[in-house]
């Protein structure tokens, strides 16, 4: 039968062989070496137990053989070291979702997107609701539609043929004449090139989630990929601001980092999300691109 004793120093329960009696024993806890008694003396110590006294909350988690060991004290066994498991960085969103839909968020969002493509998209979230990234799209498609807009009225006013040949010379007529320009203008660049963005994001997200589900790829529903072309086409509408030919660019540079954020928010291979971008060119012989063009013409007036 075991002998079971306590420790004399730190008051440590320890149990070894009968065979052990008379001998010295180590105890394991506090170093300190004991004369083994004759028999079991559980309640026979000199000194009162520390409750969790400072050096055992501080010491690590003893290793697996110490489980044999017949002077271990019990219950101070436990198993090898273990690395924690990995966790994944949780999807906070970008700073438009996190700090609230602003101006500075805005930009905030749009520089880590251009800085930090493989940050954003790894930290957008997948779910959520439509609003956000819809309202993103809408804040970046009517700052590039403005400016954009405003250039071509500023070329078209100094063109001999254009609206200034037809305006009257004076007096009511040319206030009113003046007025129905800018407010013509204004609503094209305020109301409905946004409205053809968004059109043109919806039927953009839609093609690339059916292609997608083509390649088995779609891990995640329709309302992640549209996220992804949402703050796509937001952020890349700032290129619309660039003349001449900036808006136009802008959609090219757009399914650039569409493919890349379908990559990281639909766990997709590079050439997966890739193809997903690009099989709508080779589409019905090309129908899907033709349509995704005229969506983006639509939108580029």
């Amino acid at each position: 039968m075991p002998i079971e004793f306590r420790c004399s120093v730190c008051g440590k329960l320890l149990r070894v062989a009968d065979g052990a009696a008379g001998k010295q024993a180590k105890c394991p806890a506090c170093q300190a070496v004991q004369m083994i008694p004759g028999a079991s003396s559980p309640e026979d110590y000199s000194i009162a137990p520390a409750a969790d006294p400072y050096w055992q909350q501080n010491l690590p988690p003893a290793p697996r053989e110490f489980a044999d060991n017949p002077y271990a004290a019990p219950g101070m066994a436990s198993p090898a070291f273990a690395a924690p498991p990995a966790r994944s960085s949780p999807r906070n969103g970008p700073p438009w979702e996190r700090d609230g839909a602003t101006i500075a968020s805005y930009f905030a969002t749009v520089k880590q997107f251009y800085f930090s493509p493989l940050e954003f998209f790894s930290q957008m979230r997948r779910r959520g609701g439509l609003g956000a990234p819809l309202g993103f799209a809408t804040v970046g498609s009517v700052i590039g539609s403005l400016v954009f807009v405003a250039f071509v009225f500023a070329i078209s006013l100094l063109d001999p043929n254009g609206p200034l040949k037809e305006m009257p010379a004076r007096g009511p007529e040319r206030a009113g004449y003046i007025g129905g320009l800018v407010f013509g203008f204004g609503c094209c660049s305020a109301v409905l090139m946004p409205l053809a963005i968004l059109v043109y994001s919806l039927a953009a997200a839609g093609l690339f989630h059916a292609c997608l589900l083509v390649f088995g790829a779609a891990k995640f529903p329709y309302e992640t990929t549209l996220r992804v072309v949402a703050y796509a086409v937001g952020a890349t509408m700032l290129i619309g601001c660039v003349p001449f030919c900036g808006f136009h660019i802008s959609f090219v540079t757009q399914w650039v980092f569409v493919g890349i954020g379908l990559a990281m928010a639909q766990e997709a291979s590079g050439g997966v999300a890739a193809g997903a971008v690009l099989l709508p060119a080779v589409l019905c012989g090309g129908g899907g691109f033709v349509l995704m063009l005229v969506l983006a013409a639509a939108a580029g007036g």
